[in-house]
């Protein structure tokens, strides 16, 4: 069984332009052309069993409508995808959208501090982290580098390790190991520090050194490693490949591929 923590889909009608614009500033070949659609026919391709869909908030008035994708992904593939809506804590509803979030039933939410303009520590997003972390909803974050803030990294390691420290209640996803081509960083600083905290391996095959990711994973603990491949940023056989060929074990890619994000998300295993 292969659970993807980390995958990207939007509505048919705005896919083509998302894909467009997010292909230009990421300079990168999309394995999918954004829909569910794509997506789903992907992970069959590859044979990932299950994967969890991330939206982004990049600005509170697309609060509603980006829940009301969630809820028709989940009404109509619940089986195969998890949604994570998103919030933008500036926005003057974002506690509620919190709320309705964990209403419908979601489990979690998707934060990009480099597009929502927000460093991961700034004080706008305490009241955020403490309901998610009251509510039980699991935060996923994009962190390190990001090219649509290349002078500003928004969720360097160091700060991530704050705010997992200052909630200690919240369950919180480092996604692409970490923090995006800031691994040294990671490992030094991050690995290991904090038990409220996993990591996914989105984006991390072919940008991060395998012997420095295994160190990472090691550091950590498989056991707080979650398996993602970014999809259509980024494939999921490469992705299966990278893991597999650091010789883990076969407890540790079963907790990699699979146990993990089924123990975080309530899942039967």
């Amino acid at each position: 069984m292969i659970f993807d923590f980390h995958t990207h889909v939007f509505p048919d009608t705005l896919a083509p332009r998302a894909i467009g614009k997010l292909e230009g500033i990421a300079s990168l070949t999309p394995a999918t052309d954004g829909t569910v659609g794509g997506l789903l026919r992907r992970l069959d391709a590859w044979g990932i069993d299950r994967a969890c869909a991330l939206s982004i908030a990049t600005k509170p008035s697309q609060h509603h409508s980006i829940l009301a994708f969630a809820e028709t992904i989940r009404r109509e593939h619940g089986d195969r995808l998890i949604p994570f809506p998103s919030v933008h804590p500036a926005g003057e509803d974002a506690l509620e959208t919190v709320r309705q979030i964990h209403a419908a039933g979601m489990k979690g939410i998707k934060f990009h501090p480099d597009y929502q303009g927000l460093r991961i520590d700034d004080p706008i997003w305490e009241p955020v982290y403490d309901l998610c972390a009251a509510l039980g909803l699991v935060a996923i974050f994009h962190t390190g580098y990001d090219p649509v803030s290349p002078d500003l990294i928004h969720a360097p390691p160091a700060a991530c390790l704050a705010v997992a420290k200052r909630h200690p209640d919240l369950r919180m996803v480092c996604a692409h190991l970490g923090g995006d081509m800031m691994w040294e960083e990671v490992e030094t600083v991050l690995a290991g520090r904090a038990d409220n905290l996993w990591m996914d391996t989105s984006i991390a095959p072919g940008r991060c050194d395998p012997a420095l990711a295994r160190r990472i994973i090691e550091r950590q603990g498989t056991d707080r490693i979650l398996f993602a491949s970014d999809c259509p940023w980024g494939y999921g056989m490469e992705s299966i490949d990278y893991i597999r060929a650091m010789r883990l074990g076969d407890r540790a890619e079963a907790q990699i591929f699979w146990e993990n994000a089924a123990a975080l998300l309530g899942l039967c295993v």
